[in-house]
């Protein structure tokens, strides 16, 4: 019976114990979850890059998040800040590293949640400088790199590409390159860790030592240039200050390029580019040119009829309306024909349609006015052949000389000679000698009549 007993009370504390270890680690987990809540709150360590300074304000630009392990990147942030002066302890310079400690999230850092002792000066920036060849670690890696294009002008950056990878670009200072005087083109040789800060376009980690590579020799220039491709392409796309072509007649060979190398400021899908660059393309997607020489943007259609538009207003011009060859008629059609030709010129937004009119109607009036001067021309002609028929001389032969005379000259004479001919006369046309026959004839018959009144 004891046993029995003790055996129930044993599984009745046990049941009891059991009960309450459980109740107990409920309430610790929850009176210990705002601590572990708390906990879970990451404090990030962000990292700014001071890119202006006045008297009262910091403009600081994102540039990582500081790690155990290492510097990460959000690629996808652009995030700025702009902090009074009075929270930094600090002197303050361009291009100086702050650290600001924060457990919101970088998206929602703003001035206002941050704290003057949130700041935290991690490098000083001072401009960098080449080491010793000599003493170039041995783990070193060098390249050499080309600059492909320039940010504006406060950011004092460039873009490089590797000569023998032109698919891998970098971003880096002017300070980094060792040079004040950066261009497009300008080649150097980089001497780094090997270090690739994952962004786009890369950067580099830690760089040792650049060296700037001498300018090509005119003869390797030409040999280059034995390279260069000039293609026309078209814009298919805008985007943020960076215009997509494609090759005109070959639509898979896409391109993008920049406002700033197309030469213009407001390019539209439609418009055509010849563009000459050294043939290399960097093998990315769409493609982008190497080294571009030269950029003309071709007319359109309508700026091409304008041409002819502008070539007929410029011979209508030459014309001499006082011309007496001109009917009055011809010269009211040439004039309205000019005037439409002139504001068709003038009128930006004129469509093909009007331009090829008024090129038409105005070269119509233009031959007009010279099929009338032409016919001028042939009747004054004319009239001059008549006149020096009229004055020109002939040759009559006289006895054994032949003596010029004039046409009119000619006519009075034979004129004359007709007349003479008309009159009466007996002489024998062979030999000239006139005859007596018939005067004998008549004075036989008068000496006949004279007999028979004698009788």
């Amino acid at each position: 019976m004891n046993k029995k007993v003790l055996s129930a009370g044993l599984c009745a504390c046990l049941v009891l114990g059991i009960y309450a270890n459980a109740d107990a680690s409920e309430t610790n987990m929850s009176k210990e979850s705002p601590v572990e809540s708390q906990e879970t709150n990451e404090s990030h360590n962000y990292l700014f890059k001071v890119s202006e300074v006045n008297d009262k304000e910091v403009k600081l630009n994102y540039t990582g998040e500081s790690t155990k392990d290492a510097t990460e990147i959000d690629l996808e942030s652009e995030k700025s800040l702009i902090l009074d002066k009075s929270m930094f302890k600090d002197n303050i310079e361009k291009k100086d590293i702050y650290q600001i400690k924060s457990s919101k999230d970088l998206k929602d850092l703003t001035k206002d949640n941050i704290k003057k002792e949130d700041i935290k000066l991690v490098t000083k920036y001072e401009k960098p400088v080449n080491m010793d060849v000599d003493k170039l670690p041995k783990d070193s890696k060098e390249a050499i790199f080309e600059v492909k294009d320039l940010g504006d002008e406060d950011s004092q950056t460039a873009t490089v590409f590797e000569i023998d990878n032109p698919d891998n670009l970098y971003t880096l200072s002017y300070d980094d390159l060792r040079d004040e005087e950066v261009k497009v083109g300008d080649q150097y040789k980089i001497y780094s860790d090997g270090v690739v800060l994952e962004s786009y376009p890369a950067q580099f980690g830690k760089i040792y030592r650049v060296e700037k590579q001498e300018q090509k020799n005119p003869k390797a220039e030409d040999n280059d240039k034995k390279m260069d491709k000039t293609l026309e392409f078209e814009v298919t796309e805008i985007n943020d200050g960076v215009a997509t072509v494609a090759e005109v007649g070959n639509k898979d060979n896409i391109y993008t390029i920049s406002f700033e190398e197309l030469k213009d400021k407001n390019p539209e899908v439609g418009d055509k580019y010849k563009i000459h660059w050294n043939g290399i393309s960097m093998k990315s997607y769409p493609a982008q040119f190497g080294e571009i020489f030269d950029v003309k943007k071709i007319n359109n259609e309508a700026e091409t009829n304008k041409d002819e538009l502008k070539k007929a207003i410029a011979e209508a011009e030459k014309i001499n309306l006082k011309d007496k060859a001109y009917t009055s008629e011809d010269i009211d059609i040439f004039k309205q024909a000019y005037d439409e030709a002139v504001n068709v010129n003038e009128d930006s937004s004129a469509s093909k349609e009007a331009i090829d009119n008024a090129k038409d109607n105005l070269n119509k009036a233009i031959e007009t006015l010279k099929a009338r001067k032409q016919e001028e021309n042939k009747k004054t002609d004319n009239k001059n052949i008549d006149k020096e028929k009229k004055d020109k001389p002939v040759e009559e032969k006289v006895g054994d000389k032949k003596e010029p005379k004039t046409i009119e000259a000619k006519k009075i004479e034979d004129k004359a000679k007709k007349n003479n001919d008309k009159k009466v006369g007996f002489g024998n046309p062979r030999t000239g000698i006139e005859s007596v026959a018939p005067l004998l004839g008549v004075i036989a018959a008068a000496g006949g009549l004279l007999k028979k009144s004698k009788k």
